[in-house]
């Protein structure tokens, strides 16, 4: 994984917007995980090794409790961010009156050597496959029309409001914790 790992660690730090904090969940990965984050010598990158193998809901749990921004969002070893998406994000924000949960279209991105079987002749490999759009008023989703459009089935989860793959202000993840967690943590 330290190959796809890489290029992700590197889209991340290649943002330039300054206030930007980058944590690594590193859950109990092979040793070339630990090699790669040793060389990375960008002090916005921390490696938060577990001490044991977490479900993926407990792993992002202990990520929220160690990030320290007002937005989080959180990628895969196997994403990358946008080019200068924390900009565009800031500004979006700023525009809309800095909203608690924020998204936007999702971009796929095929990695090279990799084949994607919805459509397959009509990507290039290694470039942004497709983007996902919204109707929107002004940009902003009405939440009564999403809920409807995606019992109906004419959105998949994707499109949701989320945690993975989209920028949510903590202040709003606040608002649904019980006993502490986000997420409930089965044990």
């Amino acid at each position: 994984m330290a190959k796809p790992l890489w290029a992700s660690l590197a889209s991340c730090i290649r943002e330039a917007y300054e206030d930007l904090e980058i944590i690594v969940l590193d859950n109990c990965c092979d040793s070339r995980t630990s090699h790669l984050l040793s060389e990375c010598q960008d002090s916005r990158v921390v490696n938060a090794r577990s001490e044991k193998h977490l479900s993926m809901t407990a792993n992002i749990e202990r990520g929220l409790h160690l990030a320290k921004g007002d937005y989080l969002c959180f990628i895969g070893d196997d994403d990358a961010l946008m080019p200068n998406a924390l900009e565009r994000i800031s500004n979006l924000t700023d525009y809309y009156n800095a909203p608690e949960p924020f998204m936007g279209p999702v971009a796929d991105y095929w990695w090279p050597g990799t084949a994607c079987m919805l459509r397959p002749n009509s990507y290039r490999e290694g470039h942004v496959y497709h983007d996902m759009g919204y109707p929107s008023d002004k940009g902003m989703l009405n939440p009564e029309h999403l809920r409807h459009s995606f019992l109906r089935g004419s959105r998949n989860y994707r499109q949701l409001p989320g945690i993975y793959h989209k920028f949510v202000k903590r202040s709003a993840l606040d608002k649904i914790k019980i006993g502490g967690h986000v997420f409930e943590l089965l044990h």
